[in-house]
């Protein structure tokens, strides 16, 4: 133990805010392994017997209740805590002279895509501050979830046209034949269902002359 308590304050503080940080990312990632498992299941069970664009509508559900109940209140956690670690990294730097720079290269100052891509942009390269946004994981996760929200929003459209049925409708039976025998000699034959004659059989007198 030092016998700097400046020193270890830092280190405290540094190790807390580390696995804080870590904490919140595998929580993130856990729970969204979650909503994908309910996901796979509704579409694995719900298929043979729900409609397709309802299925469409509230397949997607979990992963949405996700994003925007999860993944934005935490990433914006993560990244006040990310922060919290540069600052700790800056500080000992400066004191100490040491080098740590493991968080830092995370952090920034401004947390979002945009602020970052055009704060570049303003620097004078375009294309560092195109593949410095494309590359982050964020800019995936919400490029993803974006085209998600458009397909849920055209599946609740296109289930509202037909009515907002869940269940599928249900298929067209087959004609249902019962043979009915009767005592005189004259042969049977089979009708076809339909009308008032569905699933009954009649004789068939062509073979007597009537």
């Amino acid at each position: 133990m030092s016998d700097d308590p400046f020193f270890e304050f830092l280190k405290t503080e540094y190790e807390k805010a580390a696995d804080r940080y870590n904490s919140i990312y595998q929580s993130i990632w856990t729970i969204f392994s979650y909503m994908s498992a309910v996901t796979a299941a509704f579409l694995a069970f719900g298929g043979e017997h729900i409609a397709p664009w309802a299925m469409a509508s509230f397949a997607p559900i979990p992963l949405v209740f996700w994003f925007w109940s999860t993944y934005l209140p935490l990433d914006r956690y993560g990244n006040k805590t990310l922060g919290v670690l540069r600052d700790i990294e800056k500080r000992a730097n400066e004191k100490y002279s040491t080098a740590l720079n493991h968080y830092s290269k995370f952090a920034r100052d401004k947390h979002g895509l945009l602020a970052d891509f055009f704060e570049k942009v303003k620097k004078g390269c375009l294309v560092c501050a195109t593949w410095d946004m494309v590359s982050r994981a964020r800019f995936a996760i919400v490029f993803a979830f974006v085209a998600l929200h458009l397909f849920l929003a055209l599946a609740v459209y296109r289930w509202s046209s037909d009515g907002f049925t869940f269940f599928k409708k249900d298929e067209v039976q087959q004609p249902v034949y019962r043979l009915q025998i009767e005592s005189s000699p004259a042969g049977v034959g089979l009708v076809p269902g339909g009308g008032n004659n569905q699933g009954q059989v009649a004789p068939n007198r062509s073979q007597n002359g009537q």
